[in-house]
């Protein structure tokens, strides 16, 4: 978020909204999780990275019109800073501490952001366009 990447929801109790990740959950689960028992996290974290490897780079898939998904990446030009700036706080606005959930509670509602914004400040403040905003500030208040 600090980086202007914006976490999408998909909508509550509808996996239609998020078709690609239940169809890649569905590929994972009926090639991968149906055929393997795991002794333990380093077990499965072999078996699920060579799947990954077949799955991204080997196997051709349908929707691609038969083409492997990494013919079709590329990763973008720019780089990810290793530290984001601190947002400083206007002092015009209110600033609420995100809970342990990822939600805050404003105005009278529980409003739900991201679990990565966990103990981070947002400042609420009204919008241009009647729109309501919430901007991520990580300063030290």
């Amino acid at each position: 978020m600090n980086l202007d990447i914006l976490p999408i929801h998909g909508r509550y109790r509808h996996p239609q909204t998020q078709g690609k990740i239940e169809r890649f959950h569905r590929s994972m689960k009926s090639e991968l999780l149906k055929h393997h028992s795991f002794e333990d996290l380093t077990a499965a974290d072999l078996v699920l990275q060579a799947w990954r490897e077949k799955y991204n780079n080997i196997r051709p898939h349908e929707a691609l019109n038969m083409m492997r998904q990494a013919d079709l990446y590329f990763p973008g030009p720019g780089k990810y800073p290793d530290k984001t700036e601190k947002y400083v706080c206007s002092g015009q606005y209110h600033v609420i501490k995100v809970n342990s959930w990822g939600h805050v509670r404003f105005a009278g509602f529980l409003v739900y952001l991201s679990e990565t914004m966990i103990y981070e400040y947002v400042e609420f403040r009204p919008s241009t366009d009647d729109s309501s905003l919430i901007y991520p500030l990580l300063s030290n208040i």
